[in-house]
């Protein structure tokens, strides 16, 4: 880890101009569990590259992550203003909001998304998850089964249909799913 830490070091010492070196180590800090030294490191690198919308969101996951909620969403605004346009950076606004229990305002904006981009797949998949979080179970079915349809080898998408399946109290619906998902992913502990 040692010898890991020094190549983003090194690249951010020899590229003082460049925001990625920062980024990589905030991230490798972030990783290794060293969250003040990861939030330094995105905090430069927003410094160094007021317009570098990776930053944004990496320092506002990690403050997220550690319940600075308002910290957070500052960062995920900032973000916003940098690319008003950019469905990337909403639907991870709409995330936010989501695992904060802020249902409504995250299924806003994924509805924004979704009426201009109905096939934007990280929106339907997060309208999927909070339909099923609503108890919406019928509609997160029909949004996932598409996604099924659509690959049929995903892990992920197998295992929301067969975990809404499974909340829907649909247990022999919910089997094959999530077999299928662990048959994809051994290591999706969810699934099993």
């Amino acid at each position: 880890f040692d010898s890991a830490e020094t190549l983003p070091k090194d690249l951010a010492s020899k590229r003082p101009a460049d925001a990625e070196p920062l980024i990589l180590l905030g991230d490798f800090y972030a990783g290794r569990k060293k969250l003040d030294k990861a939030e330094t490191a995105f905090l430069k690198a927003t410094d160094i590259n007021p317009k570098n919308l990776n930053a944004y969101m990496l320092l506002a996951k990690l403050l997220n992550r550690q319940k600075k909620t308002r910290e957070a969403e500052n960062y995920i605004q900032k973000a916003i203003k940098i690319e008003p346009g950019n469905d990337a950076v909403k639907n991870a606004y709409a995330d936010f909001h989501f695992s904060n229990n802020k249902t409504l305002k995250a299924e806003t904006i994924v509805d924004e998304i979704l009426a201009k981009r109905p096939d934007y797949l990280p929106s339907k998949v997060l309208k999927g998850r909070i339909l099923a979080a609503k108890k919406e179970y019928d509609k997160a079915i029909d949004i996932f089964q598409d996604l099924v349809k659509e690959e049929p080898e995903s892990a992920m998408f197998n295992f929301l249909l067969g975990s809404t399946f499974f909340e829907k109290k649909d247990f022999k619906q919910a089997k094959p799913f999530l077999s299928k998902a662990l048959e994809k992913n051994p290591n999706l502990f969810q699934a099993r």
